[in-house]
């Protein structure tokens, strides 16, 4: 279920933007760094949970080995960054929807219900093994112009690896069309009309797939909204928890769901009807600029998290490497 939530836009329809501006071995390069700074800040947190796995993950521990309003600081901005991503993510699934029928309204977004949670999981893992095994038979000749492109630059294979393969060869970084939909002068930006894929399977003569393609990426942003709002609610709880919010949002039901963190939570998707009077698109852009701020300030207070716990280890002669997990090339990844 981790994983599926985690699959998104990015992996399926907004990669083809990359891919038309730098060309896939910058695309490559890319997502190779990014998941390398990435991979630092999981080896910082992994190894601070290790020590002391405590309820709140690194929210907690801000608190506890820099400073008190440090900690407070990092847990509003993690409640604010994850409640934000709710209404992105509806507006994103909004423009997906758009694929199939003209001026969806936001508001119809927000009452569907999530009792496909688990299944929409699946749908997104799914979605992503099939344009993986599609890449592959379209590479070696199983298309219908029967060309085994995938090995004509077979040099290059050793470069590409993951997602940016898979786009870097079953679609040219120039190609016509994507760079009409990237444009705008072609309708379709953001839905499936966009993916490299599918303007991959158009190229080859295979129609119908883009339907195929649309409808997992809806379930994959609808999963991830769900997942969404289960963080930034329990973020809400950590808060009160600690006391750095009234403690009423530590009330629980019978099945301990912190029912007024999560009525506070549900205010957010409400942003997602700006979307109506200003365009979808421009909603958007607005909440990946607010988005990305608070993202670089969690990986700033992980880093500086993880120096003070460094520190405190080396001044006291603590063992490192007698934790179940320690990370590796530490103290320079934080």
């Amino acid at each position: 279920m981790a994983i599926g939530q985690s699959i998104g836009t990015a992996v399926f329809v907004s990669i083809g933007c990359g891919l038309s501006v730098g060309g896939p071995g910058s695309l490559l390069i890319a997502f190779l760094v990014y998941c390398a700074f990435i991979g630092m800040i999981t080896d910082c947190t992994a190894e601070m949970m290790i020590y002391m796995p405590v309820s709140g993950g690194f929210l907690h521990l801000a608190g506890e080995w820099v400073d008190e309003a440090w900690g407070f600081m990092e847990g509003w901005n993690f409640f604010f960054y994850e409640g934000l991503l709710i209404p992105f993510e509806i507006t994103a699934l909004t423009i997906a929807l758009g694929f199939w029928w003209d001026n969806v309204p936001p508001e119809a977004i927000c009452i569907l219900a999530i009792f496909a949670y688990g299944a929409l999981n699946f749908l997104s893992i799914l979605l992503f093994f099939i344009l993986f095994f599609f890449t592959f038979i379209a590479m070696v000749g199983g298309n219908l112009k029967h060309d085994p492109y995938g090995f004509r630059y077979w040099r290059f294979g050793v470069f590409y690896i993951g997602s940016a393969i898979c786009v870097g060869i079953v679609i040219a970084y120039n190609d016509p069309m994507l760079l009409r939909i990237l444009s705008g002068s072609q309708s379709g930006g953001g839905t499936a009309a966009a993916s490299p894929y599918v303007i991959a399977m158009k190229n080859l003569g295979i129609s119908g797939l883009p339907h195929l393609v649309n409808a997992p990426v809806c379930t994959s942003i609808f999963s991830a909204g769900n997942n969404l709002i289960f963080a930034a609610s329990l973020s809400l709880y950590g808060l009160s928890m600690r006391g750095h919010t009234p403690k009423i949002f530590t009330k629980c039901t019978k099945r301990g769901v912190p029912m007024y963190a999560l009525a506070t939570t549900m205010v957010f998707p409400i942003l997602s009807l700006l979307g109506i009077s200003k365009g979808s698109a421009k909603v958007l852009t607005w909440l990946i600029n607010i988005i990305t701020s608070g993202g670089i300030i969690n990986f700033i207070v992980i880093g500086v998290t993880y120096i003070n716990f460094y520190r405190a280890t080396e001044s006291q002669g603590f063992d490192r490497r007698s934790l179940p997990y320690f990370g590796y090339f530490q103290p320079y990844c934080a």
